[in-house]
């Protein structure tokens, strides 16, 4: 598997880590009470769910995600597609971040205020890695 252009793979990946990282330190400060954040105990796009078998459900659902992002990962460096890679490098970290407070805290850190609801870094990379993958791309 020969990559073709390394700097560009390596700009996508580097974009993902910074989400990563800038939505970890944005929700240490948070918990450190150093800036304003709420704890958001539903789950993605807000769903609740009362019974812990649809939880399970729901948790079992994210996990098979995760590793069909991975595997689409490994295909998108085998056919050297920096848009898809880019797209999944976003969907990953934010994937991660907010999977990571899910299970330390049970609940998401959000700490931007958009008005009408929170959100977070993660929740935006989450947001533009979708964008990436369903915008339409001619292959070279």
């Amino acid at each position: 598997m020969e990559i073709k252009n390394k700097n560009l793979f390596f700009g996508a990946g580097l974009l993902g880590l910074a989400f990563f990282i800038a939505d970890r330190v944005f929700k240490n400060l948070v918990m450190a009470n150093k800036i304003h954040g709420v704890k958001n105990f539903s789950l993605a796009l807000s769903l609740n769910f009362s019974s812990s078998w649809l939880l399970i459900v729901f948790y079992f659902l994210v996990a098979v995600l995760i590793f069909l992002l991975v595997h689409f990962l490994i295909l998108a460096i085998k056919n050297n597609n920096y848009w898809r890679l880019t797209a999944l490098s976003l969907l990953l970290a934010g994937a991660a971040s907010n999977l990571i407070d899910r299970v330390k805290f049970g609940f998401v850190i959000d700490y931007l205020n958009f008005y009408f609801f929170y959100n977070n870094l993660a929740d935006l990379a989450l947001w533009g890695g979708l964008f990436c993958w369903l915008w339409p791309r001619r292959q070279k």
